[in-house]
């Protein structure tokens, strides 16, 4: 007898072919038949009549681990609703492994407090071990955090590295691939790793491809210089033979967002040419940053202390102002205010808003807030075009991702905005793209989500419906999958996700979760 049949549903496998009809038997966590199973019995039937049977998406892009939802929120109930069954962390540069010093865990002040993680891990060993010793909602592995790296060993300098101290870093890149990691990450556009050379990256980024490995990059420029930043990622690729994954591609104001054509153009023939580029995207026309990252790149590249005092220097905080109103990256007026560590009060307020009330500028308000907060703000900026959203949707060489967090409803409670990414990513992309804009078939953007990805990845047996496969399954209702969570209400689940599947076991059933923690600790090489 089998754990789990389900019946009468149009199965769209992952690999993006055509959908068929087919029934898909489960037991002891595999996928173990596909085909008719009208004579088969199992514990359990799920009749998908009208309903879409998928893997379960793989989230290329999440954060839950820095964020550190990931152990307060160990269901990732708003991932699950969703339809995630395995995410990778790790993602632009910032880590929870390995913490080669004490300094290295202030690569994730900016996103969480690091009071509220109990590290008790050093290496990637440590570290998966000690996940593999929870329980949680869905799969997770991680990649190497570049920044987390440069910040433990050099602590707070900004700075080249030494030929030994790269050297160092290779050694302990090397020995955590070999750990179980499936890549490594950087994030260019931060304060402690702008100075970054090409040269630095490249060395470990050989590393990673001689351990079978991918890099994820946050790219140095998504605004004017997004053409040299990508130029920047191909070159990586083609010199250290690795795959990359552009993280959160996006290119940022207005006046920039003509350049998408050249940049999509640019991807596709650095892939013919031998480069491995993909992106990923998430369906949202605002991001959600810390706000230190809309000011001129010059004010940041010494770090957020010296940073913060530049900005208590009444004549070089003119000169940023000035600067900001002649470049106009974004418009700062609509920047709204997700979370402060500062004045509280001002969270779910835009900019333009709290500058009136304090007859001063947009861009004056924003450096008060970064001050006040001592840059531990993050704010929903709405810098990024539809029209380009589109054409990347379209690209044969983009995924979806969420680039978000899980939560459960409780965080509404906390005072603070979630992005409504961590609530509805990929049932949007679905509804808006797929089922009401016609960009792209179910077929294709299916594949975005679980197929492509866990390939990307490196990941065994997950991804695609086939037999042996891990019994990662979505079965989602197309006339009733929507995104419900908004900026003003981001806490609110997803619709049309029926059920979810990890592992073998159900965890969401009829639209409801039942408290299963059934994901796994992934490890490269497993």
């Amino acid at each position: 007898m089998l754990d789990i049949i389900i019946k009468n549903g149009a199965i769209i496998d992952g690999t993006g072919k055509k959908s068929f009809q087919a029934d898909i038997g489960i037991e002891n966590g595999l996928i173990t038949d596909i085909g008719n199973l009208k004579n088969a019995s199992a514990k359990k039937i799920i009749d998908a009549a009208n309903l879409m049977v998928c893997p379960g998406f793989v989230d290329i892009l999440n954060r839950s681990d820095v964020f550190g939802t990931l152990f307060e929120n160990p269901s990732q109930e708003s991932l699950l609703k969703q339809g995630v069954t395995t995410i990778i962390g790790g993602n632009c540069g910032t880590s929870l492994a390995p913490i080669i010093s004490p300094d290295a865990i202030n690569a994730i002040q900016k996103w969480a407090d690091i009071k509220n993680i109990a590290i008790n891990w050093s290496s990637i060993a440590e570290f998966l071990n000690e996940l593999s010793a929870k329980k949680f909602g869905v799969n997770f592995g991680t990649l190497i955090g570049h920044t987390t790296l440069r910040r433990g060993l050099l602590k707070k300098e900004i700075r080249l590295l030494q030929k030994n101290e790269l050297n160092q870093m290779s050694y302990i890149v090397n020995q955590s691939m070999r750990q179980g990691a499936f890549g490594i990450s950087a994030g260019l556009i931060y304060s402690h790793t702008k100075i970054t050379p090409t040269g630095e990256l490249t060395e470990l980024a050989k590393t990673v491809a001689t351990n079978g490995g991918f890099l994820s990059l946050h790219v140095r420029n998504e605004g004017e210089n997004i053409i040299p930043s990508i130029n920047e990622a191909i070159r990586i690729s083609q010199e250290a033979q690795i795959p990359v994954e552009i993280a959160h591609f996006k290119i940022i104001g207005k006046k920039n967002w003509p350049l998408i054509d050249k940049v999509l153009s640019m991807i596709e023939t650095a892939n013919r040419s031998g480069a491995q580029i993909t992106f990923d995207i998430f369906p949202y026309t605002f991001s959600a940053s810390v706000l230190y990252t809309t000011l001129p790149d010059w004010t940041i590249k010494e770090g957020k202390e010296k940073l913060l005092e530049l900005l208590r220097d009444s004549d070089q905080k003119s000169i940023i102002v000035k600067e900001m109103q002649e470049n106009k990256l974004v418009d700062y007026g609509k920047i709204i205010i997700a979370m402060s560590a500062g004045d509280k009060s001002i969270i779910g307020h835009d900019i333009q808003y709290l500058s009136q009330n304090q007859g001063l500028s947009p861009e004056e308000t924003i450096l008060n807030i970064i001050i006040e907060s001592r840059g531990r703000m993050i704010g929903f900026i709405p810098d990024l075009s539809e029209n380009n959203l589109k054409k990347q949707i379209a690209s044969s060489f983009s995924l979806v991702a969420s680039n978000s967090a899980g939560y459960s409803l409780d965080y509404a409670n906390s005072g603070e905005l979630a992005h409504p990414r961590c609530f509805g990513s990929f049932p949007r992309a679905i509804k808006k793209y797929v089922l009401d804009e016609k960009i792209i078939t179910i077929e294709e953007m299916i594949a975005k989500m679980t197929f492509r990805p866990a390939q990307k990845i490196g990941l065994t047996r997950r991804g695609e419906i086939k037999i042996k496969n891990y019994a990662d399954v979505v079965i989602l209702d197309p006339a009733q999958i929507k995104d419900n969570a908004t900026i003003e209400l981001p806490y609110q689940f997803s619709s049309g996700i029926d059920y979810v599947i990890v592992n073998g076991q159900i965890a969401i059933e009829n639209g409801n979760y039942n408290g299963l923690l059934n994901g796994k600790t992934l490890k490269k090489f497993e």
